[in-house]
């Protein structure tokens, strides 16, 4: 178990990095109603290896959440899933976009960042780019 010290430190961090580098986007499933969120930009890369058994190393535009943020209409939790997507319109001609939840074959689309499973690192590519 974590220590409930430590915990706190986490928490108070994670708040202030998204109160000071967190920005809106917009989560979206299928026709069900959007959900504007706070996400801390960040990526991940992934290698993966070709049939020639080269690795090639991709990148995700990551979104972190908290996972409190990530709630339908009832108030049930959402996990993401390959295909939702996420709109990201505060940012320069390159970042601003749709970017799509996906990651390579056999990776998880998701991760919890922390022990107490309170925010979410989101895996995605832009959707005017080829699939992870």
């Amino acid at each position: 178990m974590v220590d409930s010290i430590t915990q706190k430190g986490a928490n108070a961090l994670a708040f202030a990095t998204k109160r000071l580098c967190g920005q809106t986007v917009t989560f979206q499933r299928g026709s069900n109603p959007t959900l504007d969120v706070t996400a801390v930009i960040g990526e991940t890369p992934f290698r993966t290896d070709d049939e020639t058994g080269a690795s090639i190393i991709s990148r995700s535009r990551d979104f972190i959440v908290d996972a409190a943020d990530l709630v339908d209409s009832e108030s049930a939790k959402i996990e993401p899933k390959r295909g939702d997507v996420i709109v990201q319109a505060d940012g320069d001609e390159l970042t601003t976009g749709e970017y799509v939840v996906s990651a390579p074959a056999g990776e998880p689309c998701f991760r919890y960042v922390d022990p107490g499973l309170f925010r979410i690192r989101i895996h995605t590519i832009r959707a005017d780019t080829e699939t992870v």
